[in-house]
């Protein structure tokens, strides 16, 4: 699988010298709508866990901003001319896209949180309307193997930009 990085003159002389592409934390994100927020209301109030423990619902979602607090995170895309790309992250058009075969580079690891092949982000003209009412039988599958054949539903559900807006 072929994806392209956009950059700057200066970044792509980062990568030619060091040979490394830059990752980047959520929270560093120039866009705040882009940053993963947990939705408190998703949590239970209060829970014992497997070593009969009590966890408040806040505890797990202060978990789970920590985890998305030790992620890092680059943009990939699979076309090498476009030119909202160009302007955006190849600092106006003068910088540089890098082609990157993700197999050799090991972006296609499953070993990753999300790895290249399944981050697709999906933008909507209009706003998502799914009321994710399914989320507790979600939540309740665990740790169950991933079937592929949910990938869709998987993307929609957790990449969907539009979503976070008002969140």
């Amino acid at each position: 699988m072929i994806v392209y990085k956009y950059v700057s003159l200066t970044a792509l002389r980062g990568i030619i010298e060091s040979h490394r592409i830059g990752f980047t934390r959520p929270i560093d994100f120039n866009d705040p709508f882009d940053q993963p927020r947990v939705l408190r209301s998703a949590y239970p109030r209060g829970m014992n866990t497997l070593f009969d423990t009590y966890v408040t619902g806040e505890e797990m979602a202060r978990n789970a901003d920590t985890t998305w607090g030790q992620c890092a995170v680059a943009s990939f895309t699979r076309t090498y001319d476009n030119g909202l790309m160009w302007s955006h992250y190849a600092d106006g058009h003068r910088g540089a896209v890098i082609e990157i075969d993700a197999d050799v580079a090991k972006l296609t690891s499953p070993g990753l949180l999300i790895p290249v092949q399944f981050g697709s982000v999906i933008y909507m003209k209009r706003p998502n309307r799914d009321t994710y009412e399914n989320r507790k039988r979600i939540a309740e599958i665990g740790d169950q193997r991933f079937d592929i054949e949910n990938y869709e539903l998987l993307q929609r559900l957790f990449l969907s930009k539009a979503n976070l807006v008002g969140i």
